[in-house]
């Protein structure tokens, strides 16, 4: 310390220090995408986001648990004994504080193959963690298909694109219990058909005993499908037809026949399998494949949505036009196709609908702001006035119908990049979203994986590092799913997409 002339000395200033806030969330294994836009060459929109290496924070220091002292006597020139020891201690405290770091940090950044995490610590707090879906609306990319479907002990099929352009599938057989997703050989890969230019879809068909997967064949946007009868067995890619112009979107019509849609200019197509078993025979009546044309009189600029509802023979599309406004249409047998419905709105990616009951069906879409929005249509009463859900998005929401239509459960990714919940009870929403503290870098996918009680809803989102994660909800009177557990799948997915 400095000395001033009147014989004092000068104290250090403190009054610039600050405490520094502690965040109370646990952090866990994360890394970050840097978006980036590039154009095929038919100029459709791909969203390449590419994860880098995750980064782990060092385990805690071990403690020190004793200290060797200096057998030397101290000699009579030396500094108290009492004082060398003090330094002693010091100096092998550090050491083996260096050394434990190190040691942690090594043991820290080694893979685990079946992680169980909880949800605080799957919460980013780091803010160099950025989503794949950051300033953009993430379209659905996982899909999902069940084998003995109408049984009390269906086989679960989970599809994804991974980073080498194939289509990959993990399955599991469900009961009433949380179902156990194989630890070893998880992933195994549609390797045929590569590479594919679409995220897939999938449909369960044939009274629950058919299990088909759908994808875009790059370079030509042709459309390929592999059929599952035995999950054990992996199935070859073949034909449908072609060139389409968006992701197909399916339907099973009274469980039985699968429908196909696709979006192309103003004009939904749709295409249909028939015939004994519907297992190698589709309707191809024209040389593109797709055979019906529904016009909606407007530019379509979004997959459609689809739905084969309980009520027989009943169709409903939901799609958005390039305006923005989401437009419905409908068929019957007595009706034929009713004319489109604009019911308004500037919406972004793509419309969400599902059936409650074979009379009502609800939509749910993400505005220009950014916002959820909801109406309802049920047959009675028709539409509902289109609300404003609130919120901040940046991914389309996946909804779980459980307690007979009751109770609807909606998930999206948030703008903080975790994935956000809110429940709708008959026409009662929750008072607020749920931030459940998960990041996500893809739209979250729920799948109703029990027809029994109790009912199970299985949660999909691809992670940090193009990993899947997954937990499990069983139906209860609870709003909150803060408390759910977590377990990681493992895969090395692409956060990439197609879009119209």
């Amino acid at each position: 310390m400095e000395q001033r002339r009147d014989g004092y000395v000068n104290q250090p200033d403190y009054s610039g220090l600050q405490v520094a806030p502690q965040d109370t969330a646990p952090e866990v294994d994360h890394s970050y995408s840097i978006p980036q836009v590039v154009f095929d060459n038919n100029q459709k929109v791909v969203y390449a986001l590419a994860p880098l290496e995750p980064y782990k924070d060092a385990a805690d220091a071990p403690q020190v648990i004793g200290v060797v002292e200096d057998p030397t006597p101290p000699t009579e020139d030396r500094r108290p004994w009492w004082r060398l020891k003090r330094w002693i201690i010091a100096i092998v405290v550090i050491v083996l504080i260096i050394v434990g770091a190190v040691v942690g940090a090594v043991i820290a950044t080694r893979p685990d193959d079946n992680p169980t995490t909880s949800p605080a610590s799957n919460t980013n707090t780091n803010s160099t963690q950025r989503s794949a879906c950051r300033d953009i609306v993430c379209p659905q990319i996982l899909a999902s298909a069940a084998l003995d479907a109408w049984t009390s002990s269906p086989t679960l099929l989970l599809f994804v694109r991974g980073i080498d352009n194939s289509i990959w599938y993990t399955s599991a057989a469900a009961s009433s219990l949380a179902p156990s997703w194989p630890t070893s050989q998880r992933w195994q890969s549609l390797a045929s058909g590569s590479p594919f230019l679409s995220q897939p879809s999938a449909l369960t068909w044939g009274n629950g005993t058919r299990a088909s997967v759908f994808a875009l064949n790059d370079p030509n946007h042709m459309v390929r499908t592999a059929k599952f009868v035995d999950p054990s067995k992996i199935p070859e890619w073949e034909l449908i037809g072609g060139p389409v112009s968006s992701v197909v979107s399916t339907c099973a019509v009274n469980g039985t026949r699968p429908d196909l849609w696709t979006s192309s200019g103003e004009a939904v197509a749709h295409n249909y399998g028939f015939g004994p078993g519907y297992d190698n025979a589709w309707n191809v009546q024209s040389q593109t494949g797709w055979p019906i044309d529904l016009s909606f009189g407007v530019k379509i600029s979004s997959r459609p949505g689809v739905l084969c509802r309980s009520s027989p023979s009943v169709h409903d599309l939901v799609v958005y036009g390039e305006d923005g406004a989401v437009r419905h249409m409908q068929y019957s047998e007595t009706a034929g196709w009713t004319p489109s419905t604009n019911r308004g709105g500037k919406f972004l990616g793509e419309p969400v609908v599902v059936e409650v009951n074979g009379e009502r069906l609800d939509f749910f879409g993400i505005g220009e702001d950014k916002r959820m929005y909801h109406f309802t249509w049920t047959k009675d009463g028709g539409y509902t006035l289109l609300e404003d859900v609130g919120g901040s998005f940046q991914s389309v929401p996946s909804v779980a119908v459980t307690g007979r239509g009751s109770r609807l459960d909606v998930l999206a990714l948030g703008a903080n990049d975790h994935l956000q919940h809110r429940v709708l009870q008959g026409s009662r929403w929750a008072s607020e979203w749920e931030d459940l503290g998960v990041f996500g870098n893809s739209a979250p996918l729920l799948v109703n994986m029990t027809r029994t009680e109790p009912e199970k809803v299985g949660v999909f989102v691809i992670g940090a590092a193009g990993e899947v994660n997954q937990t499990t909800w069983t139906a209860s009177s609870d709003l909150s799913w803060k408390n759910l557990i977590w377990k990681g799948m493992g895969g090395s997915m692409t956060t990439e997409f197609y879009r119209n």
